[in-house]
């Protein structure tokens, strides 16, 4: 066996995380997004004494657990859910044999032995994430913006999300005209590699409770960036800004001041107040000062 020889294995034993093996030529296999059970066929990636990493390049022959099909239209392509061809059964099977597998790594059963109760099955099995990261990035290179999840094996290609399975629908329609609006607007996504753009995360939380949504766009570059972008999009003229700037700025090296008060605070009754202060100068200023004179200059420019 040398590296980069492809090879195929039926897949006996599954760690986690999501990683199966066989074993061949003396040698324990590992592959990463194989389960027990399949034939694959794999790329040799990294060779040590004893082991071999493979890289999945196709699965053979299907495993008994896949008795299900899959119900995300990106699946395959996103690097994310891996058990959608299991039943919903079969997946708490694999998962119970995982957590106990890591228990029993770490637990002396003889001089501590413990009661396995088992797996308590989900009453939710759609969209029931509340808390999702997006990122920006091109399918391929050079091509139009996309806002998704990483392709698998991939790390720069994103898949553009349109309907995640495990997401509740508020969430997708969010990506859909989060997108749309920076393809409009000529937005850029952040290339690391060129240091440069703007666009890098887009984090939602959902509330189960209420349903209550939390949206935070993560950007590169921070409140200039931010200032220019919403100064092109409302067409601000620049002398209105004069007036807005420094009461931004004093606010803002108000909070940070706060907070460093709050970093090196050994008190933690004092350290409280500090944090307090720092939220209510944020909260208060935003709603009663900052949002009403914003509006204020959008309406005279």
């Amino acid at each position: 066996m040398k590296k980069h020889d492809i090879v195929e294995g039926v897949i006996d034993t599954y760690e986690f995380p999501n990683k199966g093996s066989f074993h061949m030529d003396d040698r324990k296999v590992t592959v990463k997004g194989a389960i027990k059970g399949q034939k694959v066929s794999c790329r040799i990636t990294k060779l040590k004494k004893g082991k071999a990493d493979g890289r999945l390049l196709e699965v053979l022959e299907k495993s008994e657990l896949e008795d299900a099909s899959p119900v995300c239209s990106h699946f395959g392509m996103c690097g994310g859910c891996s058990y959608q061809t299991l039943s919903y059964e079969n997946q708490l099977k694999v998962k119970e044999e995982l957590v106990k597998g890591l228990l029993d790594g770490v637990i002396d059963g003889e001089a501590h032995p413990y009661e396995w109760q088992g797996i308590i099955a989900s009453p939710v099995t759609k969209g029931y994430r509340n808390k999702m990261e997006f990122s920006f990035g091109d399918e391929y290179k050079d091509g139009p913006l996309a806002l998704g999840l990483h392709k698998k094996n991939s790390t720069y290609d994103i898949v553009q999300m349109d309907d995640c399975y495990i997401v509740n629908d508020d969430l997708n329609k969010i990506v859909k005209y989060t997108v749309q609006f920076c393809k409009e607007a000529g937005l850029p996504y952040y290339k690391k590699m060129q240091h440069e753009g703007l666009l890098r995360h887009l984090v939602i939380r959902r509330s189960a409770t209420n349903g209550d949504l939390l949206v935070n766009l993560v950007t590169q570059g921070g409140f200039a960036v931010y200032l220019a972008v919403t100064v092109l999009n409302h067409g601000v003229s620049g002398w209105s800004l004069i007036f807005y700037i420094p009461i931004e700025v004093i606010i803002t090296l108000v909070e940070l001041l706060l907070y460093r008060r709050l970093l090196t605070e050994k008190n933690k009754a004092r350290a409280a107040v500090y944090a307090i202060a720092a939220n209510l100068c944020s909260a208060v200023f935003g709603l009663w000062l900052i949002d009403p004179l914003w509006h204020f200059i959008v309406s005279i420019s």
